[in-house]
């Protein structure tokens, strides 16, 4: 009885927990999934198609916001040709430079590996058809950026993980009796 209890009571805890991102409509993302190139410029899809919990990062593309990213998520930008510079934070801020061409695609790859408190991430440039598949299992973002939402979101992040500790440990206490008479 006890453990189903604690079990009800991470389920609920790990659901009032979820952060979100604003997501675009069906149309423009099924758009930017054709892939289509422009002459003049060159499109930048950064992209996370992996689940490392429910922390947002902010993305920069050259100083400039450009949105925030979740798991499966990715968002979009059009860019003149030349050098670029894209940055993520989360636990750590990584930076990925990179020499664009006008009429061409190229694909951020978000990998997230755990941390402390929240995900520690890191950029890579990819090639198009490992690209293409990510970006294939992601949603579009819609680009939004907030530098007070993502300092809020390293707090509830951290206040989550310390939470799940502390449940975690409770849970062993409260279970080794359980454990003991079996």
């Amino acid at each position: 009885m006890l453990a189903r209890f604690a079990a009800i009571i991470c389920v609920v805890m790990a659901i009032a927990g979820c952060a979100s991102v604003p997501m675009a409509d069906t149309a423009s993302d099924a758009s930017l999934k054709q892939f289509s190139t422009h002459p003049d410029a060159a499109g930048v899809y950064v992209y996370c198609n992996e689940y490392m919990g429910i922390h947002r990062t902010n993305v920069r593309i050259d100083e400039q916001p450009l949105g925030q990213n979740t798991s499966y998520t990715y968002l979009y930008a059009e860019l003149a040709p030349g050098r670029h510079r894209v940055s993520v934070e989360a636990e750590n801020t990584d930076v990925l430079e990179f020499d664009a061409l006008a009429g061409g695609n190229y694909y951020v790859w978000q990998e997230k590996k755990m941390g402390w408190f929240s995900p520690r991430v890191k950029l890579q440039l990819v090639s198009e058809s490992e690209g293409r598949k990510g970006v294939a299992s992601a949603r579009l973002a819609l680009s939004t950026y907030n530098d007070a939402d993502q300092s809020g979101a390293r707090a509830a992040s951290a206040a989550g993980t310390l939470g799940s500790a502390f449940l975690g440990i409770l849970l062993q206490i409260l279970a080794a009796p359980v454990l003991l008479l079996h």
